[in-house]
C-alpha cells in the first residue's frame, strides 16, 4: 500500500472546473470523505502582520501548519502561506496532504510528526488533475537528538512536565491542547518531545496542528499558534483547552501525574531504546498511559534511573497484578528495586513476599538478612536511611534477632534505646520481662537525672510514651525510677511530674504513694485547665479538712489574678461543699472575685446569680464583711429598681449610693437605674430634680440620652407621654455639671422648636410652678410661631359673621 497525495489551494486549474479555491489534484480512487476530511483540516489563515508577504523571504516567516490525524484514513497534510492566487488576491495558501488507511504499516514506523519539513511536501499547482500515489515517504530533519538539543536551550524546558500533563489528560478526556511558541518550528519540536516520550502507541494516538490562526476552534490534541494570535477562552471553553505560553512561560494549575514526571527524567535519545524495553514487559492490550507507569517505572529502574515512591509503587502493583510473568523477570525486576535507595520498609517487606512467591527463596532470605542485620543500627541510631521494622515471623531467626537486639539495648541510653524498643515492638520481638523492667528503670534515671533544672526528656515524649503502653515491665521500671527520684528530692515532686510527657504517669502507679495525689492533679490540671473546677473538689475532698487555702488556688488557677469571672465563680462554687472554711488568702481570692466591675450585661447577670448564691447561708459567711454587705446591697437594690412604682422612689435610691470598692453594684446601679427612671412618672419635679443631680456623669450621660432620644420623637403622631413631659421638668430643677447642663438646654430647646403646640403647651404648663424661667421661655417659643390653620380659620370667622350681618352679600370665595 501506499500513501494517496491531495493538492488543495486557490487555482484556475482543478476538479471544480472554475478558478477558486479547490482540489487542484488528487490521487486515483481517493474517497469523498478523505477529501471532505482533508478540506476541513487544511483552512489557513496567516498572522495579520504576515497577510501581504509576497517574496519568498517574507513567505518563509510565515508559520507552517503541519496537521496530523490519525484513524482510518489517518491524514497527515502541510500547509503553507503562498500570499496571492491567479487573480492577485491575497489570503491564499497550500495544501498538500497525504492519506492512507493504515498509517503505522504504510510508514514504517514513522510518527506523524516527523514528517516536518519532509522533502515529500509540495506547495506548487500540479498542471494535472491526477497525482500519483506515494510508496516511499521519508521523514523530516526532526530527531530524538535534535529534539533533545532544543530542549536542553530552551529557556522554559522545565514546562516540559505540566505539558505531559495537559497532553495525558487530552488523550483521557478529549480536550485540546494549546500551545503559543514564537514559531510554528519551535512548535513542532515540542510536539516531537511529546511524541517521544509518551508510550508509543499514545502517540500514535496523538492528532495535532503546528500552526492555527484560531487555536481554541480546534478539536485536535494538540494545537499550537504564535503570540499574535490572540486567543480568548471563554467561560463555556474552560474545562475544553489546557493553554501553555511557552514563550511567557505560563502553565495551567495541573497536577503533573507521575508517570509524567518519571518520562521527564528520559534522556530524549535513549527513548527509543527505553519503549522497546519496555515492551517486553507488556501485554499489548494495555488500556490507557497509566497503565504503562509499572512497566516503564521498571524499566527505569534497570538503567539507573533513581524511581520516586509513586514510581516504586507503579512497579509494584504492576507485579501484583501479573501474575503470567516469567520468574527471571519478576527477579530481574525485584533487584533492580532493591538496588534503589531508600526503600520504604513496607516495600521491602513487599519484596520478600514477592521474592517467595515467585519461587526465589535465596533472595527473600538476603532482604530479611540485611534487613535485620544492617536496618537495626540504622534505626537505633535514628539515621534518615533507618526503615520501618520488618516483622521476623520464622522461630529461629527471631530468636537470633532477640539476642543480637538485646546486647544493644543494655548499653543504649535515651532516645536510642527507645527506638530499639520501637524496633522490637515492630520485628515482633519479646525481650525478656526481667530486662525490660531493669533497664526501664535504667533509662528513666538518666533521664530524669536533671530533670528540676533541665527538662531531659524533651523530643521523647511520643517513644517514651509508645514505650511504657507496649512494655508493661518496661512501665513498671519507669513508674519505680520516678517515685524513687522523689524520694531523693523531697518536694520537688511536681517539678518531676512536669519533665513526664502526659499521661504516662497515672493514678494507678501513686496507689500506694496518696500523699503525691495532690501534686500529681496540679500537674494534670497544668496540662488541662478545664479540670481545675473538677480538680479542686477532688482536692478538697481527698484533704477531708473542709479548708481552701490562697496556695492551692495560686496552684490550680495560676495567672488570674487571684480571682475568678463571676461567672468561674458561679459554675465552681455551686459545685463545692457550703460548709468549707476559706482561709485569709482563700478568702480574699472570694472577694476579689465579687467585688470585681460587671463592666456588660453578660457580666452582671453572672454577678447577680453568684450574689444569689453567696447571699444564702451558710455560704453566705465564706466572704469577708465588705463582700458580704457589697453582696446585701447589690440584691437589694435590684429588689428595688424592679419594685419602684414612681420615678420618686427611684431618685431616693441615690440617698444610699454603693461604696466605692463595690464595682458590680455600681454597675448595676448604672445599667439599669436610667431606664427605670424613664420608664416610670416624676410625681414631684421640684423634690425629684435636685436627686437626680445625684448622679454619677455615666449614669447622667445615659440617663440623658434617653430622654434626649424620647424627645426626638415626640411629633404630631407621636404626642409626648406624661412621663417624659414630667422627667423633663425635673430634670430642669437638677443641678448639673457644665457638660449635662448643655445637653438638658439641648434637649429642652429641641421640644421649643419642634415640639407641636399642644405638647410644647403642656410642658410649659407643667414647668410653671417647678422653673418659671423655662416655662417662660417656653411660652415665648410658642408665640412665635406662625398661627396653625385653624388658629387662622377661627380669627377669620367672626369678622366673617360681622360682614354678613352688615351686609347679605356673601364673601368674595377669593379673598
Amino acid at each position: 500500500m501506499a500513501f494517496q497525495q491531495l493538492y488543495y489551494t486557490s487555482c484556475e486549474h482543478g476538479l471544480s472546473g472554475f478558478s477558486g479555491y479547490q482540489f487542484n489534484a488528487v490521487s486515483p480512487d481517493t474517497p469523498a470523505e478523505t477529501r471532505h476530511l482533508v478540506e476541513s483540516l487544511t483552512a489557513y489563515e496567516p498572522p495579520r502582520s504576515l497577510l501581504n508577504s509576497q517574496t519568498p523571504q517574507e513567505l518563509a516567516r510565515c508559520p507552517v501548519n503541519l496537521v496530523h490525524v490519525p484513524g482510518s484514513p489517518c491524514v497527515s497534510a502541510q500547509v503553507r502561506y503562498v500570499g496571492r492566487d491567479s487573480a492577485r488576491r491575497v489570503g491564499n495558501y497550500f495544501a498538500h496532504a497525504l492519506s492512507t488507511p493504515d498509517f503505522d504499516r504504510d510508514g514504517d514506523g514513522l510518527l506523524g510528526i516527523e514528517l516536518w519539513d519532509s522533502e515529500v511536501w509540495r506547495s506548487t499547482p500540479s498542471p494535472s488533475t491526477v497525482l500519483p500515489e506515494l510508496a516511499d515517504v521519508r521523514p523530516g530533519p526532526l530527531s530524538r537528538a535534535a529534539v533533545g538539543r532544543f530542549l536542553h536551550g530552551h529557556p522554559h524546558r522545565d514546562l516540559l512536565g505540566p505539558l505531559l500533563a495537559a497532553t495525558l489528560d487530552a488523550l483521557a478526556h478529549r480536550r485540546t491542547v494549546l500551545l503559543v511558541e514564537q514559531d510554528s518550528t519551535r512548535v513542532a519540536h515540542w510536539i516531537a518531545a511529546l511524541c517521544y516520550l509518551l508510550p508509543p502507541p499514545a502517540a500514535r494516538r496523538l492528532s495535532f496542528a503546528t500552526y492555527l490562526h484560531r487555536p481554541d476552534r480546534g478539536r485536535l490534541h494538540l494545537v499550537g499558534t504564535v503570540p499574535e494570535i490572540r486567543i480568548d477562552l471563554g467561560p463555556e471553553h474552560q474545562d475544553a483547552f489546557h493553554l501553555l505560553d511557552l514563550v511567557q512561560g505560563r502553565a495551567p494549575e495541573l497536577t503533573v501525574p507521575p508517570l509524567a514526571r518519571l518520562l521527564t527524567r528520559i534522556d530524549l535519545p535513549a527513548t527509543r531504546i527505553f519503549w522497546a524495553r519496555a515492551a517486553e514487559h507488556l501485554r499489548g492490550d494495555e488500556p490507557d498511559p497509566d497503565a504503562w507507569h509499572g512497566p516503564a517505572a521498571a524499566t527505569a529502574a534497570a538503567a539507573g534511573t533513581p524511581l520516586t515512591e509513586p514510581d516504586i509503587a507503579a512497579v509494584i502493583g504492576w507485579l501484583r497484578h501479573s501474575d503470567d510473568l516469567p520468574a527471571p523477570v519478576v527477579g530481574a525486576v525485584l533487584h533492580d528495586l532493591h538496588r534503589q535507595q531508600r526503600l520504604r520498609r513496607d516495600r521491602l517487606t513487599e519484596l520478600i513476599g514477592m521474592s517467595k512467591a515467585a519461587g526465589l527463596p535465596e533472595f527473600a532470605q538476603q532482604l530479611t538478612g540485611e534487613v535485620v542485620e544492617h536496618d537495626l543500627l540504622l534505626f537505633r541510631d535514628g539515621s534518615p536511611q533507618a526503615l520501618d521494622p520488618v516483622r521476623i515471623d520464622d522461630p529461629e531467626q527471631r530468636l537470633r534477632c532477640t539476642s543480637l537486639w538485646l546486647n544493644h539495648f543494655q548499653e543504649a541510653h535515651g532516645a536510642a534505646a527507645l527506638r530499639l524498643l520501637a524496633w522490637a515492638d515492630g520485628a515482633g520481638l519479646e525481650p525478656p520481662e526481667h530486662e525490660l523492667a531493669r533497664h526501664g528503670a535504667r533509662i528513666t534515671e538518666r533521664l530524669l537525672a536533671t530533670a528540676v533544672t533541665a527538662a531531659a526528656p524533651v523530643g521523647l515524649e511520643q517513644p517514651l510514651t509508645a514505650a511504657a503502653r507496649r512494655w508493661p515491665a518496661f512501665r513498671q521500671g519507669l513508674a519505680g525510677a520516678v517515685l524513687g527520684l522523689e524520694q531523693g528530692r523531697p518536694g520537688q515532686f511536681r517539678e518531676v511530674l512536669r519533665t513526664l510527657p502526659p499521661g504516662l504517669l497515672t493514678e494507678d502507679d501513686l496507689a500506694e504513694r496518696p500523699d503525691l495525689l495532690e501534686d500529681f492533679l496540679v500537674v494534670e490540671v497544668e496540662r488541662h485547665r478545664a479540670r481545675a473546677g473538677a480538680t479542686l473538689v477532688r482536692i478538697l475532698a481527698a484533704r477531708g479538712s473542709g479548708e481552701v487555702d490562697l496556695t492551692l488556688l495560686q496552684s490550680l488557677w495560676p495567672g488570674h489574678g487571684n480571682r475568678w469571672s463571676h461567672a468561674e465563680a458561679h459554675t465552681l462554687l455551686r459545685r463545692l461543699p457550703p460548709d468549707l472554711h476559706w482561709t485569709g488568702g482563700a478568702g480574699q481570692w472570694l472577694a476579689a472575685t465579687v467585688l470585681q466591675d460587671a463592666p456588660g450585661p453578660l457580666e452582671l447577670a453572672a454577678f447577680l446569680q453568684l450574689a444569689e448564691l453567696l447571699s444564702r447561708p451558710p455560704r453566705a459567711d465564706w466572704l469577708p464583711a465588705d463582700a458580704q454587705a457589697c453582696v446585701g446591697y447589690a440584691l437589694k437594690l435590684r429588689t428595688a429598681i424592679e419594685q419602684a412604682r414612681t420615678a420618686d422612689q427611684l431618685a431616693e435610691l441615690l440617698d444610699d449610693r454603693p461604696a466605692d470598692g463595690w464595682l458590680p453594684a455600681q454597675a448595676l446601679l448604672r445599667r439599669h437605674l436610667p431606664r427605670a427612671l424613664t420608664d416610670r412618672m416624676v410625681h414631684q419635679p421640684a423634690v425629684t430634680g435636685p436627686l437626680l443631680g445625684r448622679l454619677d456623669g455615666p449614669t447622667t450621660a445615659d440617663y440623658l440620652a434617653r430622654l434626649d432620644e424620647q424627645t426626638r420623637r415626640v411629633s404630631r403622631t407621636a404626642p409626648a407621654g406624661e412621663p417624659l413631659i414630667s422627667h423633663l421638668t425635673a430634670v430642669a430643677r437638677a443641678k448639673l455639671a457644665e457638660r449635662p447642663r448643655a445637653r438638658v438646654v439641648a434637649i429642652l430647646t429641641h421640644a421649643g422648636n419642634r415640639w407641636p403646640p399642644a405638647d410644647l403647651a403642656r410642658l410649659a404648663e407643667a414647668m410653671r410652678p417647678v422653673h418659671r424661667g423655662w416655662a417662660d421661655a417656653l411660652d415665648r417659643a410658642l408665640a412665635k410661631r406662625p398661627p396653625t390653620l385653624t388658629q387662622r380659620l377661627t380669627r377669620w370667622l367672626p369678622d366673617r359673621r360681622t360682614r354678613a350681618d352688615r351686609s347679605p352679600t356673601p364673601p368674595n370665595p377669593q379673598e
